[in-house]
């Protein structure tokens, strides 16, 4: 890990090479992606900020463009799948209940809301709000959404969201007052989703412990 910080800030691409980090990147990257689209418990996973991410590292020619994007887009079209089956015949399980009793009611609302106000185009839009893409996939099967329109808005959604935000990281990365500071920046962009994932993991914690006091209360 401290080989891959030292390599990601300083953009040694001889190390990149040598030492098989840009595969473990793209591991990262795809397990991250996959996760997050597909199980809603790894919701709280960055998403958006990893693909900024991805998109400065591309800039800085530690990536390339269009593999990166087939990898992800791949990534998080069948995570999304994975989460649409889940919810089209595992609704009901115990499990998928649970993940569900965690979800604030103002989330699930939020999302149900979205869901029935855009149609099938929610899987399209809903990419780009946090959580909630997490969640459409899920009331997509449960619904039972037919198959190939799910497919349709699924993987158009995910080369929108991919591509968008990875030529946003590049752009962003190509900004005059972040190519002057360009390990700071870099370091900035690699602290940004580990500091999102806690701060939803703390809020995470403290709505469960809510509702908790809320149950026993009543």
């Amino acid at each position: 890990m401290t080989m891959f910080i030292d390599a990601l800030l300083t953009q040694n691409l001889s190390l990149f090479g040598q030492h098989g980090i840009t595969f473990a990147i793209y591991c990262i990257l795809t397990m991250a992606i996959f996760l997050e689209s597909a199980l809603l418990p790894a919701a709280l996973l960055p998403g958006d900020s990893l693909l900024l991410l991805a998109g400065a590292m591309i800039t800085k020619h530690l990536l390339r463009f269009y593999p990166t994007l087939a990898v992800l887009v791949t990534a998080t079209g069948t995570g999304y799948w994975l989460n649409y089956l889940t919810g089209r015949w595992l609704i009901q399980t115990k499990s998928v209940q649970k993940w569900l009793m965690n979800v604030s009611a103002h989330d699930y609302q939020r999302a149900q809301n979205f869901s029935r106000r855009y149609g099938p185009s929610a899987l399209l839009i809903g990419r780009f709000i946090g959580f909630i893409r997490t969640l459409l996939p899920l009331l997509a099967g449960a619904t039972s959404l037919r198959q190939r329109h799910f497919h349709f808005f699924n993987w158009l959604g995910a080369v929108t969201w991919v591509g968008v935000l990875l030529q946003v990281g590049e752009h962003l990365a190509n900004l005059p007052v972040f190519k002057e500071n360009s390990a700071i920046g870099m370091a900035f962009l690699l602290l940004l989703p580990i500091l999102l994932f806690v701060a939803g993991l703390m809020g995470s914690f403290w709505f469960a412990r809510r509702r908790r006091k809320r149950e026993a209360g009543s």
